[in-house]
């Protein structure tokens, strides 16, 4: 008996390892775009059997023939899981996921790669979008993507530069992120948008408000992660785009991986764009727009079969410059951005969770301006250094992330200024020098809840320093014909630490048919004075002023309260489910910033006032119909701004309602927003402020897009129509929030 037992078990053995073998292969695609699902989860429950699809979603398993009854599971993070039949699986070769509702809890489930980074830091307020809602549509660049968003606006100059607030604060507020690398620029601490090219980027993670630990004193109200891709599924993707105001660019992308483990690319995208004032008397009466992006990167994957945590060394290169000549008016605007990096990150031999990157930037811009005999004429050059080190540990219920960041700037100032009739006050040059120092710690406890529902509460924690100082060096001032020999008198250097906290909870839980995420959080930020901001304190260049030259950090005590829940029906025909967010935030601020500008001065200048306060509700409530084919979506923001001198020109309210259509290959999105008036207050020269209000507008886009394949090449097309409502407002002659139309095509192999 027991040797027939013993037979028995090796003929079982025999056939699990290869002897009369089933075959399933095939290609994992969504539903209804019927795009290609790549790193997806292919197994059979309780057992080693499994696979993951590659980068166009394919993928082979082979089942042993006596479990043919068994069933197969298709899993990934944004998708609801498909079970199959052994049988029923390998008499097909396409399977198809449809987008889920109901995310399962993101610490647990499998895939944790598809996990934003933003994900790290403690549980806030985020949204993630992803590529397949961007990049063959209209939208010109990053900042164009991101007025989309409810809790953001996006503030345009005529030169095409844009800059973006979010929860009402300024523009200086928010950090902008290029694969984890700070892009903001060390004069004042702002980043143009219109320098990402949106046909590198994989997704866009944007972080709404102040209690951010990981990513320093600067993000006061908020933090935009640009993520580049990788693992790209073609070699050679071409795209052109034509539209309003003889506008065009092309776009040209080169990719090649070696063996699975060496990645190599690279992007070309150029194009401009030429408008007309709208009371043009000359051939001369117009502006022109250019825009020029290089993207190279290299990946290695030292352990490519490591499925937790595989260790990869990475490059990468973006260089973008704009361009913008006024010929009515004889004005030029180019500025640049150019980043260099390299990384580290995964186990580094015994020791496990490494992240180290280092990585140089160069930012240029340079303003001229000539009106009769007059001349402006500014330039800003900078060269920044950057580190981070970041190690990860994970116990039982425990996880511990610790972080040094270190950033050191070099920059050069000229303002020039001749046969002007202004005041002739401000510093006319000088070079900048700044350190910054940043020491971080994470702790999320894990509790496992003992329910059928609540699946996990949390309680996280963070604690950080940061030392800055600041060296003046060779200034002049503009009524001084001579270096200043005696610094100290003009600009002292400076020197700041500061020691920030933050508290959270977080809550999740689901079921077959509700899912929950709650947090609350509170803590404390910080903010440096920009060193624009120092040099443009009234009494430093002018004692008459009566103003303190010395400007105080900011400080902000803020707390926030969310609550996100998602619902399937499948009870119902129609409507397949639904979801509903909520946020509550309050930000109070010590030592506010408030700038300003006076009668003939065309500087800013800046103080500290004493208090100032921003609190918000923010909703947003969305349907999913016809087999989660249709997505109705509206939501809006709420916000009591109590010094709208400190944060000038922003919509206290927006509303913005989406339609999206998925079905065969078609995408159609049409998005609608409102924002209020903008309130702004100017001072005047004897002291007095007056209240200048700017109205509110409406406004709609449409992106209708179609994806087919051709054997192994894959075409795109797409029509967008931008402000559609066309609540055209003229500035400076050209037109402003105009009717505009694009056309997008292209092809991938």
């Amino acid at each position: 008996m027991l040797k027939n037992l013993y037979l028995l078990s090796f003929v079982f053995l025999l056939l699990d390892n290869g002897q009369a073998q089933i075959r399933i292969a095939g290609r994992l695609i969504h539903a209804n775009t019927l795009t290609e699902i790549s790193g997806a989860n292919i197994y059979l429950p309780g057992t080693s059997i499994g696979t993951t699809t590659n980068q166009d979603g394919y993928f082979s398993l082979e089942v042993a023939e006596f479990r043919r009854a068994d069933s197969i599971f298709f899993q990934h993070v944004a998708f609801d899981t498909l079970r199959l039949g052994v049988d029923e699986a390998a008499g097909q070769t396409v399977f198809r996921l449809r987008p889920g509702i109901i995310r399962l809890n993101q610490i647990t489930v499998t895939g944790q790669r598809d996990l934003p980074g933003i994900a790290r830091d403690l549980p806030q307020s985020y949204a993630v979008i992803k590529s397949d809602r961007f990049e063959i549509q209209g939208y010109i660049d990053a900042g164009d993507l991101l007025r989309t968003e409810q809790s953001v606006q996006v503030d345009e100059e005529l030169s095409g530069k844009k800059t973006i607030a979010i929860r009402n604060g300024n523009s200086d507020d928010v950090i902008v992120l290029f694969n984890g690398v700070k892009m903001n620029n060390a004069f004042d601490n702002i980043f143009d948008l219109s320098l990402i090219n949106l046909e590198d980027v994989e997704q866009v993670e944007v972080i709404k408000g102040s209690n951010t630990s990981l990513y320093g004193p600067d993000a006061f109200s908020g933090v935009v992660n640009i993520v580049p891709k990788s693992g790209k599924n073609y070699a050679v993707k071409f795209q052109q785009r034509i539209g309003t105001y003889a506008s065009g660019d092309w776009n040209l992308q080169l990719n090649h991986t070696f063996a699975k483990r060496l990645e190599i690319s690279y992007s070309i995208k150029m194009g401009g764009l030429k408008r007309y004032f709208e009371n043009a008397q000359t051939e001369q009466d117009f502006l022109e727009n250019s825009v020029r992006y290089h993207t190279a990167s290299l990946r290695y994957k030292l352990f490519p079969e490591a499925q937790e945590n595989p260790a990869e060394v990475y490059t990468f290169y973006m260089r973008s410059n704009l361009g913008y000549e006024d010929h009515r008016y004889t004005e030029t605007n180019n500025s640049g951005n150019e980043i260099i990096n390299i990384g580290y990150e995964g186990n580094l031999y015994s020791i496990p969770f490494i992240n180290f990157s280092a990585s140089r930037q160069n930012a240029f811009s340079r303003h001229e301006l000539q009106i009769g005999d007059g001349i402006f004429r500014r330039h800003v050059e900078s060269g920044t250094n950057y580190l981070n080190l970041e190690k990860r540990w994970s116990i039982p219920l425990f996880d511990l992330l610790t972080a040094y960041q270190f950033e050191g700037s070099r920059l050069h100032f000229n303002d020039q200024r001749k046969n002007t009739s202004e005041v002739p006050i401000g510093v006319e040059s000088a070079n900048l020098i700044r350190y910054k120092n940043g020491l971080v710690g994470i702790l999320k406890f894990h509790m496992l809840a003992n329910s059928e529902f609540y699946k996990q509460a949390d309680f996280d924690c963070s604690l950080r320093f940061d030392h800055l100082s600041d060296r003046f060096a060779d200034i002049r001032e503009r009524t001084t014909p001579v270096v200043i020999e005696d610094r100290t008198q003009l600009l002292p250097d400076q020197s700041w630490s500061a020691v920030t906290y933050k508290i959270a909870t977080h809550l999740t839980g689901y079921n077959r048919f509700i899912g929950l995420n709650s947090y609350i959080n509170v803590g404390t930020s910080v903010k440096f004075p920009s060193m624009f901001q120092q040099i443009s304190v009234p009494s430093a260049l002018n004692p008459y002023y009566g103003f303190d030259a010395t400007l105080l950090p900011e400080k902000n005590n803020s707390t926030e309260l969310g609550l996100e829940f998602t619902g399937e029906t499948p009870h119902l025909a129609l409507v397949n489910g639904w979801e509903v967010h909520f946020n509550y935030f309050k930000n109070y601020y010590d030592h506010k910033f408030r700038m300003y500008y006076l009668p003939n001065i065309p500087l800013a200048f800046y103080e500290n006032i004493p208090s100032a306060e921003i609190s918000g509700i923010e909703t947003k409530a969305g349907i999913f119909l016809v087999e989660r084919k249709l997505k109705l979506e509206s939501g809006g923001s709420f916000n009591h701004v109590s010094e709208k001198a400190a944060f000038p020109f922003k919509s206290e309210i927006k509303y913005v309602s989406n339609v999206l259509i998925e079905h065969a290959g078609f995408t159609l999105q049409l998005h609608w927003f409102h924002e209020s008036e903008q309130t702004g207050w100017v001072r005047s020269l004897d002291g007095t402020s007056y209240e200048t209000i700017l109205p509110g507008y409406s406004d709609m886009d449409a992106h209708l897009s179609k994806r087919f394949a051709l054997a192994k090449m894959k075409f795109f097309i797409n029509i967008s129509a931008r402000n559609l409502l066309d609540n055209k407002v003229l500035l400076s002659g050209l037109a402003l929030r105009d009717r505009r139309y694009y056309l997008t095509f292209g092809a991938q192999y």
